[in-house]
């Protein structure tokens, strides 16, 4: 019977937790019914940015987006992943890694998490650089003609490069939550614009122009960012007064074409340049290419200097920006370039002087040499200036007896070759005088003794 009860007793606790469970769902969707709550929980969907443009007044401005019957092939591809990325399809509920190559389609999704980041390619000319931590749905205008791309940023940061062509294939708008940003087309034809869309936190959106002129569209109200500029827009505002972005940062070590060489150890770069207003902090990336998209470091720092030593043999650039306290990013300074370089033969060191072991007498002897022009040379741990074609000459004092004289190149790697010579010292032998033949009594004032007389005179 106390059996009975407990299984009766544990069916009406489960089916009340199931009701409470029910009854808080359904109380959820009737409060905020826009949030679809029902369905991002259990399908794990981002909520949509066309919702926020709904909110904030700019739907009317929005293109009217067709959907497809079925997929064409698609000028939008993913050109290059660096780190985790994951794509999802229209039709797809789940992630799955995205790949370099993959087409996208209306209404598909990019996602990239921490150190990581995609650059998408539209017609071969214009780009989408999807920064890390950050979420992009991609629209289509017009799916049937190809046309016209619009980039929903619903959180993280997004730079636009966009070409010459002027191709309506080719367009590309972004949106955020409060903002709708678009080229100017104003005078009958698009230019080359670069820009950077960023999405904070609190939904705030902010719109860097390096290049060209941008629209930036909410709460019915619009402003022009002109080259250099930037703008804020936040949750239920309009576009503030474009104001000047930063200056480009000077840089300063390592300068342009700078060599480094390594053997078995990573070499360690230290990278400086001029600070900026304080309070700012900086954005330096080091790449494979001159364009930056093979990034090796992507990375925020505080003060203006930081090291890297993960380099392998090759070409590389570098470059800082400067960014506001708001995060707002400042252009790019210069690139330069290094070359990182293995070393497999040991330091170059010839002696020519002097060229072996020898005896001398003198107090003093020249060392000469050739040794690399970027080593460092040492004769008896005193380092020796070289001439441009690496060529150096030193003196040493030599005491009595054996001289060792040791003679290093050390390399910018650190490794080092040693050359010795011993120089024995002897004294200087002095020439000691005959003694005088003393003079026989009675004999001074003649000219000879009488002996050598008679030797003369029996010749």
């Amino acid at each position: 019977m106390v059996k009975h009860l407990f299984w009766f007793d544990l069916s009406v606790a489960i089916a009340g937790v199931f009701a409470c469970l029910t009854l808080i769902f359904f109380s959820i969707n009737r409060i905020f019914p826009e949030a679809d709550f029902m369905k991002i929980w259990f399908q794990e969907e981002v909520p949509s940015v066309s919702q926020g443009l709904t909110q904030t007044g700019l739907q009317a401005d929005r293109r009217t987006l067709a959907v497809p019957n079925e997929k064409i092939p698609s000028a939008l591809r993913l050109a290059f992943i660096q780190n985790e990325v994951k794509s999802r399809g229209s039709e797809e509920r789940a992630w799955s890694r995205a790949y370099e190559g993959g087409e996208l389609h209306h209404m598909d999704a990019v996602q990239t998490m921490g150190g990581s980041h995609a650059l998408l390619v539209v017609n071969g000319e214009n780009y989408l650089n999807i920064q890390e931590n950050s979420f992009v749905m991609l629209k289509q205008e017009d799916v049937s003609k190809n046309q016209g791309w619009t980039a929903e940023l619903s959180y993280g940061s997004l730079r636009v490069q966009m070409g010459e062509s002027g191709l309506k294939n080719a367009d590309i708008e972004v949106a955020t939550p409060t903002a709708l940003a678009s080229v100017d087309s104003s005078s009958g034809s698009r230019q080359p614009a670069d820009f950077q869309v960023r999405v904070g936190l609190d939904k705030t959106s902010s719109v860097a122009v390096y290049k060209g002129v941008v629209r930036v569209k909410a709460q019915g109200a619009s402003v022009m960012v002109k080259e250099n500029q930037m703008t804020l827009v936040g949750i239920a505002d309009v576009p503030a007064v474009p104001r000047s972005l930063h200056a480009p940062v000077l840089l300063r070590s390592p300068e342009g074409g700078g060599v480094f060489f390594y053997r078995d150890l990573p070499v360690k770069v230290s990278f400086t340049w001029s600070p900026s207003l304080q309070g700012m902090s900086y954005h330096a990336q080091i790449a494979r290419d001159e364009t930056f998209r093979d990034l090796v470091s992507d990375a925020v720092v505080s003060v203006p200097a930081f090291s890297y030593m993960d380099f392998k043999q090759g070409t590389y650039w570098w470059r800082i920006s400067a960014l506001d306290k708001d995060g707002t990013e400042g252009p790019w300074s210069v690139a330069r370039k290094i070359e990182i370089v293995r070393s497999v033969a040991p330091s170059v060191l010839r002696l020519h002087a002097p060229k072996g072991d020898l005896v001398v007498t003198e107090e003093r002897i020249s060392i000469e040499g050739v040794s690399d022009p970027r080593s460092k040379v040492y004769v008896n741990g005193r380092a020796v200036v070289m001439d441009a074609t690496g060529y150096f000459k030193k003196e040493v004092l030599l005491g009595l007896g054996d001289n060792e004289i040791v003679v290093e190149a050390v390399d910018l790697e650190g490794n080092a070759t040693l050359q010795k010579r011993v120089v024995m010292r002897k004294p200087e032998e002095k020439m000691t005088p005959l003694p005088k033949e003393k003079e026989r009594p009675g004999t001074r004032g003649q000219r000879g003794s009488p002996r050598l007389k008679g030797i003369l005179k029996s010749k």
